[in-house]
């Protein structure tokens, strides 16, 4: 799990990757097989091709993703470790840590952590929040790059702000 993690992480380093969209649109969408809905925010455009990932979001014309991701556990407690190790991945791939503190998005409250990782002259940003909503662990990670991290950090914040479970 280690390795896809770290995998997944220089995947997101290379986040302008040309891959095929399928929505454009400040449009809800909705993942069957969790029963979550999420809003793709306008100016952004749906990605697939990322196994690990429930949604996958990309700026349109711009470098900043999003992405959402679900693990099932036995229990609620094991988000624990699953959280550990997606952190520590992140630490052993040096990104540096900057903050961390409760957060809450709508209905969930977790943790937010925020990393920062340089590589050729360019600062990458990355924002988790993570939570559990009954027994699946969930991250919504925010990529972006540091020039224009005030301007996409609130679009983060708003997809974890639009996701619901249900209904």
């Amino acid at each position: 799990m280690l390795n896809r993690n770290l995998r997944a992480l220089i995947g997101a380093l290379a986040f302008c990757a040309v891959v095929p969209s399928v929505a454009v649109a400040q449009t809800p969408v909705t993942d069957e097989t969790n029963n979550l809905t999420v809003t793709i925010p306008a100016g952004w455009e749906a990605l697939e091709g990322n196994e690990r990932a429930v949604f996958n979001f990309k700026e349109t014309n711009g470098f900043a993703q999003v992405e959402i991701i679900a693990t099932p556990m036995l229990t609620p407690e094991a988000s624990t470790t699953f959280f550990d190790t997606f952190h520590t991945t992140l630490t052993e791939a040096e990104f540096v840590q900057t903050g961390s503190q409760d957060a809450t998005y709508g209905a969930f409250a977790g943790r937010e952590t925020a990393y920062q990782f340089v590589h050729t002259n360019t600062t990458l940003k990355v924002v988790v929040f993570q939570f559990v909503n009954e027994s699946t662990a969930w991250l919504v990670i925010g990529y972006m790059q540091e020039t224009s991290f005030d301007q996409q950090l609130p679009v983060f914040q708003s997809v974890a702000q639009s996701l619901t479970f249900g209904g």
